[in-house]
């Protein structure tokens, strides 16, 4: 039944020391127990897959990191007997860390991701402390000891519309992070789904700013800067199509369909993060999966996303560099349907395809970018 399994995502508690102000998770004193976690590393040893995946987020996963050691101990321990490759993931506000933690990341070569929302000032609007100090100025020591024991890690950066995005990128280079993922803020506090909260000219006078941005930075470093969903995604695709008319094949992610499992801090299984703490899509606990119930489930998404129509993606200027990897239940919690036409997700994919038109168009004739790009 597990044959397909790739990841297990540990959320493995809900504790935080941060009281960011678009966080969407309700904060206690739960963590998952080493049992659980431990019956949940045996599920994913009976994937056929070689190379599997561990992940942990929260809360704030460090909170837990005892925990995190003891789960990657005993998974690396039985990864060895049944001659697999493990990788593994942490998603941190950066505020914890310390010898054990340090150590713990450089054994196990943990890819590190640190929440860092552009400068100083943008940074410590929202994510704050209970006391309401801002974190900036922990994090980014953390991230300088990290970096002096070779540990890069790379930067996940929420943009709000209201900040200066140009001080906001430039503040983040000075971290020197290993790449940094940029979040539009799209989310609300008191929403459970993606909303519109922005109108096209604000949309698009931010879009000019970035792509004034990555132009100016690759002119005066001949290198590109480390943003993969620019580099990689689109700027990738626009080079394959222009130089080879290749289009890009649209698809839907079926992580939830028999490719992850999400473990949240009381133990309940679910599909994939994005379902968690939705009971009509729970698929039982570390102690008893629901294997009807799973089976079902991953039969579902997999039909589904061998039957989405496409048919206005023709309509769309994106078309044919755009891969459409939605989330039918981001869109289903969204507007109620699960079709990737109907929600402001395509508006995301649009305003980082007009980003990268816009840089397209400036560096296409660089042979220097072509070269760079080409190699993503």
């Amino acid at each position: 039944m597990f044959d397909a399994l790739q990841r297990i995502i540990f959320c493995i508690t809900d504790k935080c020391d941060l009281r960011c102000k678009y966080c969407l998770i309700e904060k206690s004193n739960r963590t998952i127990s080493f049992n659980s976690a431990k019956q949940m590393i045996d599920v994913l040893m009976k994937s056929k897959k070689r190379i599997v995946e561990v992940n942990f987020s929260g809360g704030e996963p460090l909170m837990g990191h005892r925990i995190i050691k003891k789960i990657i101990e005993y998974a690396n321990r039985e990864a060895f007997k049944k001659k697999k490759i493990i990788k593994y993931l942490i998603i941190s506000n950066g505020t914890i860390l310390n010898e054990e933690i340090i150590s713990m990341i450089k054994k196990n070569n943990i890819d590190f991701i640190i929440s860092v929302d552009g400068s100083k000032e943008s940074h410590d609007k929202n994510r704050i402390f209970r006391n309401g100090r801002g974190s900036y100025d922990l994090i980014k020591k953390n991230i300088e000891k990290m970096q002096d024991k070779g540990i890069k890690a790379s930067i996940s950066f929420v943009f709000n519309y209201n900040n200066d995005i140009t001080r906001d990128l430039d503040a983040l280079l000075t971290l020197r992070p290993k790449n940094a993922y940029i979040n539009l803020e799209i989310h609300s506090k008191h929403d459970s789904c993606e909303k519109k909260a922005y109108g096209r000219s604000k949309r698009d006078d931010i879009s000019r700013k970035i792509a004034r941005w990555y132009v100016n930075f690759f002119e005066k470093n001949q290198e590109l800067p480390p943003m993969p969903v620019l580099n990689h995604k689109w700027l990738k695709a626009q080079y394959d199509y222009e130089k080879y008319g290749i289009s890009t094949k649209k698809k839907i992610c079926i992580s939830g369909a028999g490719r992850s499992i999400c473990v949240d801090e009381k133990s309940r299984i679910y599909p994939c993060t994005l379902y968690k703490a939705r009971n009509e899509l729970l698929i039982g606990n570390a102690n008893k999966i629901d294997e009807k119930r799973y089976e079902m489930l991953r039969v579902a998404l997999t039909a589904y996303s061998a039957d989405v129509n496409f048919k206005k993606c023709l309509e769309c200027r994106a078309n044919k560099v755009c891969n459409k990897l939605m989330c039918p239940i981001i869109n289903t919690f969204a507007v109620g349907e699960a079709s990737p036409n109907t929600t402001s997700f395509c508006e995301y994919a649009l305003f980082f395809f007009d980003t990268t038109t816009r840089i397209w168009r400036k560096l296409k004739k660089r042979k220097n970018f072509l070269k760079l790009i080409k190699n993503c």
